[in-house]
């Protein structure tokens, strides 16, 4: 609980107690939700960005190494 000193206008009244708002009192876990939060969306966006660009990458991989080996077998010395 809190205690705030309420200006009311009136003399010779003591401090006035009031409860803090619950959504105020319950933060004890939110640091990690959220840290539970952004490490899904980031290990998710990271295996589906893997599984739509690593086969591109291992064909460009590929074609690499095709042309490569079609450069060093050509007959000119």
């Amino acid at each position: 609980m809190t205690t705030k000193l309420v200006q009311d206008g009136r003399r010779g009244m003591g401090p006035v107690r009031r409860r803090a708002p619950r959504f105020l009192l319950a933060r004890r876990g939110q640091a990690m939700v959220e840290y539970a939060l952004i490490s899904v969306l980031m290990f998710g966006g990271l295996a589906t960005a893997g599984m739509i660009f690593l086969p591109n990458m291992i064909r460009a991989y590929n074609i690499y190494y095709k042309s490569f080996f079609a450069i060093l077998n050509l007959p000119i010395p």
